[in-house]
């Protein structure tokens, strides 16, 4: 599937390998998914480091991870991704162990490699902000399972899952005082503690009702091409 699917990890220290310099990491991908010569990786290997705007393509080839910033070093990971030129790029957390000043930066480059390979995008991220902006479609999970599914723009103006809901107003807004912050009650469901067939954000929903008890199926339409997991939308009750 490799030369299908791509990942990029959260953490390109976490994910590099410390005793390869990032060249060496590259070539091994162009070899190992198109089997090309070693002349011939290294050539392309410097063609994608370029791609991923690192302006000094030869002197980052030698560069061991340790040596690189964060922002490099994420770059540096999605060239290698780009090596096996996959169909889909998953991303997840891509920007979480960045600072705030190279983040938008380096999804910028994601957007824009994708765009111009005709690559597809899947972001993994608790960034509701990051999401909007670089996805046209949002599935919200909770506890292993789907609970909501919608375009972008559907999603933000009338969310139907209590948890989405509780998502978005948890957001930081501008301006906003300590008063407004709002937050979902309770923790986040062990997997392993929920009872069999029941909804797993059942004893955290502000809206909870007797037929809770049984998992809802993710079959309650809010409009085109979105759907919901709540028996909010059976009939049962509506959220005020």
């Amino acid at each position: 599937r490799g030369s299908r699917i791509a990942m990029i990890l959260q953490d390109p220290r976490q994910s590099l390998n410390p005793l390869m310099t990032a060249g060496q990491q590259i070539v091994e991908s162009c070899r190992l998914h198109h089997r090309e010569g070693r002349r011939a990786a290294r050539d392309r290997a410097m063609d994608l480091l370029e791609a991923v705007s690192i302006r000094e393509p030869q002197r980052v080839f030698d560069l061991y991870p340790h040596e690189v910033s964060g922002g490099m070093g994420q770059r540096i990971m999605i060239a290698m991704m780009l090596a096996a030129q996959p169909d889909l790029l998953i991303a997840d957390e891509p920007t979480s162990a960045l600072d705030m000043s190279v983040r938008t930066d380096v999804l910028d480059e994601i957007q824009k490699l994708v765009e111009d390979r005709g690559m597809g995008l899947l972001l993994i991220s608790h960034d509701l902000d990051l999401v909007a902006s670089y996805t046209d479609r949002v599935v919200v999970m909770y506890a292993g399972s789907v609970v909501e599914s919608a375009p972008i723009v559907p999603l933000l103006g009338a969310a139907g899952h209590p948890y989405t809901q509780g998502l978005l107003a948890a957001v930081p807004r501008v301006g906003a005082q300590a008063s407004d912050m709002r937050g979902i009650p309770g923790r986040v469901a062990n997997i392993f503690e929920i009872p069999a067939g029941c909804c797993a954000f059942a004893d955290r929903c502000p809206a909870v009702m007797a037929r809770c008890q049984a998992e809802p199926p993710l079959a309650y339409t809010l409009g085109p091409d979105h759907a919901v997991a709540c028996f909010l939308h059976d009939g049962g009750g509506r959220l005020g």
